[in-house]
């Protein structure tokens, strides 16, 4: 058996969701505003199960979801394609994939089916969509290691300077110790 989120958070405002098991909310969610789901679980979530979700998610204004989520919807088109878009009052709709090809697989491009942006899209005609791509996504992966590179450099440097200090204590310490009379004439 798969485990599932059960919420109940009638004045639940913004949303960020991240697993892979099953959401479901008990109220209906007449704040929620800015919600991020992130799905990628074949097993546990199909095109019916997305479709249900985003129907219990109406009310958002803000939406923003991974590519592989979109992609199992893509997979329940003939349903999708009888009912209305269950969002009346979307601003903005963001579409972003987790798992960047390999660079052999690079040149692939990031797409979505258009049946599905029109039911996503289709009852919020002025709202903004955003298909985030492998690139913008791959430089954002790069920069951010290229930040975290920064900082492990920084705590490093950090380090060697506290050794460097020490060092330069030690050498004072010997240079400034007196030589005691006979100490050079030991090996004789």
């Amino acid at each position: 058996m798969y485990g599932k989120h059960l919420v109940t958070a009638p004045n639940l405002a913004s949303l960020v969701f991240e697993s892979s098991y099953l959401l479901k909310f008990y109220t209906d969610l007449c704040y929620l505003e800015k919600v991020d789901v992130c799905i990628n679980y074949r097993d546990v979530w199909n095109g019916c199960r997305v479709a249900e979700l985003l129907q219990q998610l109406h009310n958002v204004k803000f939406l923003t979801l991974n590519l592989e989520l979109v992609k199992m919807l893509s997979s329940y088109l003939e349903q999708i394609s009888l009912q209305p878009s269950p969002f009346s009052n979307l601003k903005s709709l963001k579409i972003y994939p987790v798992y960047v090809p390999s660079d052999d697989e690079s040149h692939k491009r990031v797409k979505v089916s258009t049946e599905v942006i029109n039911y996503l899209l289709d009852g919020s005609p002025t709202a903004t969509f955003t298909l985030i791509s492998y690139e913008e996504i791959k430089e954002k992966q790069q920069k951010v290691q290229a930040i975290e590179n920064a900082a492990k450099a920084q705590k490093l440097m950090a380090k060697l300077q506290v050794m460097l200090e020490q060092e330069k204590a030690n050498i004072e310490t010997c240079v400034d110790r007196p030589i005691e009379a006979g100490t050079l004439d030991q090996g004789n």
